[in-house]
């Protein structure tokens, strides 16, 4: 595994193509060439979110019941993964590794950054355990403020340039409508009857090539397998994406209540559309304009942390739902 400073970001993951030891290894994430490329990360891949991941309508909401007004997004007036110059963006500093198998990033966000009130202290910590990359998302601010931190990395499991024949199972019930800008109208819907029940696992091709593509919001179910490779954790699983090229498999854990599934539309040069595919656990978008998400204020004072765990299987069968 290869990490790049600007965005504590992933640059890419090698995976034996079969179960002896020298079996070719096959990148299963979409990088850029040298990690000073990812200073300018327009497609934010690999990278760090924050500090809001997904879109805030018209960069507007309220806090605590006062108007908070956040950077907007030039092109499209929105908040968009926490403004033009989020975490995706910065240079974070690396800690001193504790293990040849981690490596821990720093970050602190001073107040009023993007328009978000108070300082913000983050730490991304990653871990491999075997076949697992464990993220560890903690943040703790001097004021109460918004967050919503995750990652950003798309991976292609097999050999081609799209992910159409990738099968996938996803661990929800229900997903998040987005209007035509992908901002959640605020409605919690069933996946059932809609291109987006990914309750059995199939291939992705059809959703992606459905009128709204497939950059949606899930509603992680809370039953299924876990993830018990930290002490004291049981972690739901939210997604379970294969490759019948390859035979690769990744299963994505999280602690968060939602994630983003979003199949490489807008992808562009160097790569191309639906290349590859990002999940993306998170707080519910844009939770602050609307009553019925769950709220994603952090307290000052009150520790922020979450965790992602990317699962991978060298031989791929089943959907672990």
């Amino acid at each position: 595994m290869e990490l790049a400073a600007y965005g504590a970001s992933i640059q890419s993951i090698h995976l034996p193509l079969g179960p002896y030891p020298d079996a070719p290894k096959h990148n299963v994430t979409l990088g850029l060439g040298h990690p000073d490329d990812y200073a300018n990360n327009p497609y934010f891949c690999g990278a760090t979110i924050g500090r809001y991941a997904g879109r805030i309508a018209n960069a507007t909401c309220r806090l605590n019941g006062q108007p908070l007004h956040l950077i907007q997004d030039p092109n499209t007036g929105h908040c968009l993964h926490g403004g033009p110059e989020g975490f995706s963006t910065r240079l974070w500093q690396l800690e001193a590794c504790p293990s040849s198998t981690a490596a821990n990033f720093r970050l602190h966000s001073a107040d009023g950054d993007q328009g978000f009130p108070g300082t913000l202290d983050v730490t991304v910590g990653y871990q491999i355990h075997d076949l697992a990359l464990v993220v560890e998302l903690t943040a703790l601010g001097t004021e109460d403020t918004l967050v919503s931190l995750t990652n950003h990395a798309y991976f292609n499991l097999g050999r081609s340039n799209s992910v159409e024949d990738h099968r996938v199972c996803l661990n929800a019930s229900n997903f998040l409508p987005a209007n035509d800008e992908g901002i959640a109208t605020g409605d919690i819907h069933p996946v059932f009857g809609t291109p987006y029940n990914f309750l059995a696992k199939r291939p992705m091709g059809s959703a992606l090539h459905s009128e709204q593509g497939l950059d949606h919001t899930f509603v992680r179910d809370g039953n299924g397998a876990k993830y018990c490779g930290i002490e004291g954790l049981e972690i739901p699983i939210a997604a379970s994406v294969s490759s019948p090229d390859t035979h690769l498999g990744l299963n994505v854990y999280s602690t968060q209540p939602t994630f983003q599934f979003y199949g490489g539309r807008h992808l562009g040069s160097p790569f191309q559309p639906h290349q590859g595919f990002c999940v993306e656990p998170q707080m519910y978008p844009d939770s602050s304009n609307h009553d019925a998400f769950p709220s994603a204020v952090l307290p000052a004072g009150k520790p922020y942390r979450q965790f992602i765990v990317y699962e991978f299987e060298l031989s791929a069968h089943g959907d672990h739902h």
